[in-house]
């Protein structure tokens, strides 16, 4: 059984539920610092760090994805940062650089490599005793 903090594949559910939007919010067990935002553009899937690396802006908050000198680009909507969703490398500032996940299909469900499990609902609030 796979442990919290293993970068291994995490199962987050059917492809046929992640076809619909162009981004999701899906949320690390561990903390929203942890939290992943997938892409969902041409028929291909992505997925980065949620934060913005500049000041921690929701990515999966991005009104739309535009293609600037042909690649797939997101901006944050706190600051206008631009980042291409498959790499993660900052289009405004070189020194930023999301994180990105490897996504895999199989047999119709999808899978992100990731530390933590990831939830398209929040996650209940841990208690500590």
């Amino acid at each position: 059984m796979a442990k919290a903090g293993e970068n291994i594949w995490r199962d987050v559910g059917k492809v046929i539920d992640f076809t619909e939007e162009r981004c999701y919010h899906l949320y690390a067990e561990i903390g929203v610092e942890h939290d992943v935002v997938l892409f969902h553009y041409n028929g291909l899937f992505h997925a980065m760090q949620n934060s913005c690396q500049h000041m921690g802006g929701p990515l999966s908050q991005a009104t739309d994805i535009e293609e600037i000198d042909g690649q797939p680009t997101i901006s944050c909507p706190w600051h206008g940062y631009k980042y291409n969703i498959k790499t993660g490398i900052s289009l405004v500032c070189d020194e930023l650089r999301q994180e990105t996940f490897e996504v895999l299909v199989d047999r119709g469900r999808l899978h992100i490599k990731h530390k933590y499990r990831l939830s398209r609902k929040p996650w209940p609030p841990l208690v500590i005793k």
